[in-house]
């Protein structure tokens, strides 16, 4: 199966919002809090992603239905996103940056990547960085096996665990997740603990466009800070999101 992807500058944090807002019937119907975690000093870093935002949506209302489906209800889902590292690039390691990217996904994945010209990277050398991140999907539902999570991304995967609820699929939604994210440069797993919930973890590495940033390099590991994380809103999910917004255009 090929997967094109077409690049374009897009917020990471609004893409979040429309699969929230898309998702909110049935969050609602199951009474499911849908929240959006991004710490203060990293909002400018997604606001400017260079990805396919239809291919981050389409995995993260795969990824949040699931979680809906298998959370109970006045359950809880987060969508949390932590920086790794940021550093600033130059438009010759942004030149082969894109080389590598685009050889690396045709190998692995058979996929069609559509970049920017390099000449878009020399006139906006100033304020384009490199942004090592990860997207993580969290709830609070029934969890999966040890056994169940070595069968998670095959297709027509079907869980024991989760035989007993009435809510059907096709059994492609997550492997085609997984094929997706390799198709953009990223990786998934998973952590999982049964009656406590479970996590996927997607990491992937984008340029980002920074406006207003110090002359300074940049250099972030939010490992170290993952305590110190604000958390957008304590209310429904459109608060999150309304807050969430508000915060990105501030950034701008």
């Amino acid at each position: 199966m090929t997967f094109r992807v077409n690049k374009k500058y897009f917020s990471l944090p609004l893409a979040i919002k429309q699969a929230f807002k898309s998702l909110s019937f049935l969050a609602s119907q199951r009474k499911v809090e849908l929240k959006l975690t991004i710490p203060d000093d990293q909002i400018k870093f997604f606001d400017c992603l260079l990805g396919d935002q239809n291919r981050f949506e389409q995995i993260l209302l795969n990824f949040i239905t699931n979680s809906i489906k298998f959370t109970g209800t006045n359950g809880r889902i987060e969508v949390r996103l932590s920086s790794l590292n940021v550093s600033r690039a130059n438009s010759h390691a942004l030149s082969r940056l894109s080389d590598s990217s685009r050889s690396v996904n045709r190998s692995r994945n058979h996929s069609m990547v559509n970049s920017p010209s390099n000449s878009e990277n020399s006139s906006q050398g100033g304020n384009i960085f490199y942004n090592r991140f990860t997207l993580e999907i969290i709830d609070n539902g029934q969890g999966i096996s040890e056994e169940g999570k070595k069968r998670l991304f095959m297709d027509f995967s079907s869980l024991h665990e989760h035989q007993d609820i009435n809510l059907r699929g096709t059994g492609l939604g997550l492997s085609i997740n997984k094929r997706i994210i390799q198709a953009m440069g990223g990786s998934v797993q998973v952590e999982s603990t049964v009656g406590v919930g479970t996590t996927f973890i997607i990491e992937m590495a984008l340029r980002c466009k920074v406006d207003n940033v110090l002359d300074r390099s940049v250099s972030l590991v939010s490992n170290s800070s993952i305590s110190a994380n604000s958390q957008l809103g304590g209310g429904d999910f459109s608060t999150h999101l309304a807050i969430a917004n508000a915060a990105s255009k501030k950034q701008q």
